[in-house]
């Protein structure tokens, strides 16, 4: 799952407004249960609910303002492109974090959606992508049944815990699979008092799938490496129906650095693009790797050793022009089929530059 972004209590109530903390509080509560407020519900009286409520339903309470904190970052748009995908009507000044909290107490499936779309984002993991060739995919009853019985099956032989929920949202251009599921048993040692007692749980894990319907590419991030594999076969034999297309030798061939490593990459941008700087480059020699790590604009010493071994990994450093300003994004890819280039800003710009340089294949 990813990791929650700072949360300033105070100044997030504030961006929600006094209706909607209401709104939230008397989900939890009964009306006659609340102290009585004269002015609104304004965050030092939300703050002083959080101060009388017990620890257990008190983490409840800061998990759920993590989560709508979360998808509110503004340079994801995240609210706003899933009360557009859910048709629920969005005022022009309203903020993000309000937007966020009325999908999240009014229309929980737009919230789950946005928050597939945060965790897959802001994951700190690569992206694998795989190219299963097929336009469109059966978001159908049956074949979205058939995929969550097989990934609940699949958790449960591997003593990961029945317990699996499998979200689907089905895009004009995208399919989106949000898996939520438990990983193996852990136990920590706490204190209790004075007591230090021995507690067993299972964490949950959060993956998430996105199929380009339009470039039948599978974008994979998962909590384990090991589930990608099954992830990708699943889908390909059940949402796409046809099981072969995941044995197909080209399936993984979606990114190749060879125009860096013949010297025919052109770095010198496309207009929308107007620099690229090679910050790191990973050799492979002769069974092992080097990492050749440069300062500022290494483009010219990376190029130069390029000879010296397999090019298997490169850090690229954009520069963008985003409405007369410019903004700098740092994406990595390895070769065949892993970056993380597809979770960043200007993802599609990126992608664009890549396929006219030849890096992109797919």
């Amino acid at each position: 799952m990813p990791q929650h972004r700072s949360l300033k209590i105070q100044r997030f109530l504030q961006a929600i407004g006094p209706d909607l903390v209401e709104k939230y509080f008397l989900k939890l509560f009964p009306r006659e249960a609340l102290p009585q407020y004269l002015i609104g519900m304004n965050p030092d009286y939300a703050l002083f609910i959080l101060d009388q409520v017990d620890e257990p339903l008190k983490a409840v309470i800061i998990e759920d303002f993590y989560r709508v904190n979360d998808i509110s970052q503004q340079r994801m748009d995240l609210p706003f492109q899933a009360a557009r995908q859910f048709g629920v009507p969005v005022c022009p000044e309203e903020r993000p974090e309000a937007v966020a909290m009325r999908l999240f107490l009014n229309h929980p499936s737009a919230f789950n959606f946005a928050w597939a779309l945060y965790s897959y984002r802001a994951s700190s993991a690569n992206i694998s992508q795989h190219w299963l060739q097929r336009n469109g995919a059966d978001m159908s009853e049956s074949a979205l049944s058939s995929f969550t019985k097989e990934m609940q099956e699949f958790f449960t032989a591997q003593d990961r815990g029945r317990e699996c929920r499998v979200s689907f949202y089905d895009e004009d251009k995208e399919a989106v699979v949000l898996v939520l599921h438990g990983s193996y048993k852990r136990t920590v040692a706490c204190w209790q008092g004075r007591e230090l007692t021995m507690n067993c749980f299972r964490p949950a894990c959060e993956d998430v799938l996105i199929y380009d319907k339009s470039r039948g590419v599978l974008s994979v991030k998962v909590s384990n490496r090991g589930d990608r594999e099954h992830y990708v076969r699943s889908f390909a034999g059940i949402i796409l129906g046809e099981a072969a297309l995941a044995d197909d030798p080209r399936r993984d061939l979606v990114y190749t650095l060879e125009p860096l490593q013949i010297g025919q990459f052109n770095w010198s941008g496309n207009g929308t693009v107007s620099a690229v700087e090679l910050l790191e480059a990973r050799l492979q020699l002769s069974g092992d790797s080097i990492v050749l790590a440069m300062e500022g604009d290494g483009t010219d010493k990376a190029v130069a050793g390029m000879d010296r071994g397999r090019l298997m990994e490169a850090k690229f450093r954009f520069t963008i022009m985003d409405q007369d300003r410019q903004d700098r994004v740092t994406i990595t890819v390895a070769p065949p089929c892993v970056t993380d280039a597809v979770k960043k800003r200007h993802a599609d710009v990126l992608a664009d530059y890549f396929r006219e340089k030849g890096v992109m294949l797919r």
